[in-house]
Order: C-alpha cells, then sequence, then structure tokens
C-alpha cells in the first residue's frame, strides 16, 4: 500500500514538473523576437525616414507613370516599405491600426513574405509573425495566403489572425471574401476602384515577391468623360 502511494505521489510530481517546464518554455517563446524582426526594429529613425521618404516619391512616380502609360509597373523594396510603415503609417494613418497592434514590419522572400508586428494585449505582449504568399487572384483582387502564424517563437493557429483581418476589413469598409488553398485560409481583397481616378480606371494585374522586394504591375485606360461623370454619381449615391 504504501508502495503504490508512494509512486502515485513521484508520478504527481513528476506531471508538476513537466506541466512548469512547458509553461517556462512557452513563457521564454512568446517573449522571443525572431531574426527579421529584430533587424527591422534596430534600424536607425534617420534611416527608416530616409527609406520612407524614397517610398513615397515612388508611388507619387507610379501615379505619373500610370497617366501617361497604358501598363504600369514598380518595385518597392523590402526597407522602403519599412521605413513607410515605421515612419509614414505611424504619422498619417495611425488610426488604420488597432491599439494593440503596433510597429509592423515585412520581411520579403521568393514568392512569400511574413508580415510582423508587436500585440499588446490586456494579458499578453508578444511578437507576432505570420508567414503568406500573395498574388492576384483576378484583375484587382488579391490573394493572401496565411501559411503559419507564431507568437515569438510559439506557433499559433492562423484563426486569430483571420479574426484580426475581419474585424480591421469591418472597419475599414473594405471588401473581403474567404477561400482555402491547401486547408489554409486564403483572403481575396477587392482593389476595384482604390487605384482608379475619374477619367482613368487601373487596374492591378500583378504581385510578385523576390528576395527583399515586392514587385506590382497593371494598366491603365482612359474613360470617356460621359462614363467618368456616371461613375462619379454611382460612388457618390
Amino acid at each position: 500500500m504504501y508502495g503504490r502511494i508512494t509512486i502515485i505521489m513521484a508520478g504527481i510530481v513528476a506531471l508538476g514538473l513537466l506541466a512548469l517546464l512547458a509553461i517556462g518554455y512557452a513563457n521564454r517563446a512568446l517573449h522571443q523576437v525572431q531574426p527579421y524582426y529584430a533587424r527591422a526594429i534596430e534600424l536607425d529613425s534617420e534611416m527608416l525616414a530616409q527609406d520612407s521618404h524614397a517610398m513615397e516619391c515612388r508611388i507619387a512616380s507610379l501615379v505619373t507613370d500610370a497617366t501617361t502609360d497604358s501598363s504600369w509597373q514598380t518595385a518597392f523594396s523590402e526597407r522602403e516599405v519599412n521605413g513607410w510603415l515605421a515612419v509614414a503609417l505611424k504619422e498619417k494613418f495611425a488610426d488604420l491600426l488597432p491599439e494593440s497592434v503596433v510597429d509592423p514590419r515585412v520581411d520579403f522572400g521568393a514568392n512569400e513574405a511574413v508580415i510582423g508586428f508587436r500585440y499588446l494585449g490586456e494579458e499578453l505582449s508578444t511578437v507576432i509573425s505570420v508567414r503568406v504568399s500573395v498574388w492576384v487572384a483576378e484583375t484587382d483582387v488579391v490573394a493572401i495566403r496565411l501559411k503559419k502564424c507564431h507568437a515569438g517563437t510559439l506557433p499559433i493557429p492562423v484563426s486569430k489572425v483571420v479574426d484580426q483581418m475581419i474585424a480591421a476589413a469591418d472597419k475599414l469598409n473594405a471588401s473581403l471574401r474567404w477561400t482555402q488553398q491547401a486547408g489554409d485560409p486564403v483572403a481575396l481583397i477587392s482593389l476595384r476602384g482604390v487605384l482608379s481616378v475619374a477619367d482613368e480606371q487601373r487596374c492591378l494585374q500583378s504581385v510578385e515577391l523576390y528576395e527583399g522586394e515586392l514587385y506590382l504591375a497593371g494598366s491603365t485606360a482612359s474613360v470617356e468623360p460621359l462614363l467618368a461623370e456616371k461613375a462619379e454619381e454611382t460612388v457618390l449615391r
């Protein structure tokens, strides 16, 4: 009898120790920062400001190209995008992000990217990383496949990010649909009309990811003045 009780007590102690080790590992993993994010977040403010300005100049150039050519293309470097996220987004469009999401950064690789941000929740503070692939599913509809998600270095369900994207889309009144690819959720985001102006229809036709670079391409078509007026009236209504 005594021996059996001893074995049971030893088993309980062992399970308790394993539970403590698991909690310790999870807590440590939650607070680890992945290398790509550490590199991006440590850039000095002057460099970030320069990169942000470079991206805004590239966008301005793209707008000019789109009004003079029937087709257009451009490429944004990873540094330019991160500079814009660190400076312009924070200064000009801070209300686009929930209060719990700060310091977003990207890491561009061949055919996929990692999107990271600090999550400041009431009970949890960590860096969320989401590995995605991006392409144009149809003209002006961008597909974003959510492959893996980590809090620190700890894997978490992708559904957590899906919930945040749905909430953000509702807040921005954006057109968002969902499908699947090989079991992964795929967000379909419509940009129809977002790039266009009254007398020109601009369409996004290609999105490609390379090491350290995001490539975009599309086309521009003139709109007849009468049709442009009708389109504007429809929007106003």
